[in-house]
């Protein structure tokens, strides 16, 4: 007897109880899909937090002390180097770090959803996003534990929280929406192509010194390669929500390129991830 599920099996729920009728109808089902299960990938990505740090005295505080000491380390040194304000340079510093290293979290986790979850995928029908969003989950959570860092260093050397503060809420919204569309991308390629875990890791880690963090996009004023910087999306990015942590407005281009990156960057990944979802199971 042919076991295989049916059509009428397979069906979801609520925004996707239309059957498609194309592969771009299938992903963006599974978007919608994915988005309805909150409860379960909320859970997953509070779950994969505890897990990490379970047995442990402080928990993620581990991560968030020893990267208040890196701050601490490297704001003394660079500020020399850079001869910047050192009250200014620590202020700096960790709003673009703690920013940083959750958005290119977004990326070089995201290489390891799907090849980490092939016991899930393979057992169950479940809408691959949701692997993506759970990973979104539990940066926002870990980014929340290295919040307090930002506060810190700002009554240490004189930062302010006002009416622009706000913006964070914004733009920390608009990174997530641009996290799931990124992970889920760089998934979907290292699960094809193995060895791009590596390259993709690799390729942050030298975009992270390209990338205005440690150093102000100021210091390039007048310089030919200043473009270069404005070229890169993830600068933007960056500023939506650095900006609101110094007490400042980002600008309106740094809205406008956060927007259109996330409006290109969803149609890209719904366009191949329809291409490519059949094939998913195949590939493990």
């Amino acid at each position: 007897m042919d076991a295989r599920p049916t059509k009428e099996a397979v069906l979801p729920v609520g925004c996707a109880a239309v059957q498609p009728v194309s592969k771009f109808g299938r992903a963006v089902q599974d978007f919608c899909e994915s988005a309805e299960l909150y409860p379960l990938w909320m859970h997953q990505g509070r779950a994969e937090v505890l897990r990490r740090y379970r047995r442990t005295v402080l928990g993620p505080l581990w991560h968030t002390l020893s990267l208040g000491v890196f701050i601490a380390v490297t704001g003394v040194i660079w500020s020399s180097i850079m001869k910047a304000d050192l009250h200014r340079y620590m202020l700096f510093l960790p709003s673009g770090l703690i920013v940083w290293g959750m958005i290119s979290a977004y990326v070089v986790d995201g290489t390891a959803i799907l090849t980490g979850a092939q016991q899930q995928a393979l057992s169950s029908r479940m809408p691959y996003p949701m692997l993506a969003m759970a990973l979104v989950w539990r940066l926002f959570l870990i980014f929340l534990h290295q919040l307090p860092l930002c506060v810190i260093f700002g009554v240490l050397f004189g930062g302010r929280l006002d009416a622009n503060t706000l913006l964070l809420i914004p733009g920390t919204l608009l990174a997530a929406a641009n996290g799931v569309w990124m992970s889920l991308l760089a998934g979907l390629i290292t699960l094809k192509f193995r060895d791009a875990q590596s390259a993709i890791a690799s390729f942050m880690h030298i975009l992270m010194f390209a990338t205005p963090v440690f150093w102000s996009r100021d210091l390039l004023i007048g310089q030919k390669i200043a473009w270069l910087v404005d070229a890169n999306p993830l600068y933007h990015l960056v500023e939506v929500m650095r900006q609101p942590l110094l007490g400042e407005q980002p600008t309106s281009v740094d809205w406008l390129v956060s927007t259109l990156m996330l409006a290109v960057g969803l149609v890209v990944t719904v366009f191949v991830y329809g291409r490519v979802r059949h094939r998913i199971a195949y590939w493990y």
